[in-house]
């Protein structure tokens, strides 16, 4: 259920990736409609925007991205 896109051009260099699905739960008053994932590794920076595609699970009117980093608030 996720696709990670990266076009040339967006890491200066090679670099392995791992997006995986985590117990982590949604903000508190949020019901989930994916699992929750982390994209590794820590740090990594893109240099050009990338595309995440996430399948949703039931009926979502306004699905909502939370993106965060690990140590920070959301």
């Amino acid at each position: 259920g996720v696709d990670l896109v990266i076009p040339a051009g967006a890491l200066p260099a090679s670099v392995p990736i791992s997006l995986t699905s985590t117990k982590l739960d949604a903000p508190d008053g949020y019901t989930p409609a994916s699992p929750v994932y982390q994209l590794g590794p820590e740090g990594l920076t893109f240099l050009v925007p990338v595309q995440i595609r996430i399948s949703l699970v039931g009926q979502v009117d306004q699905p909502t991205v939370f993106w965060s980093k690990l140590g920070a608030d959301g």
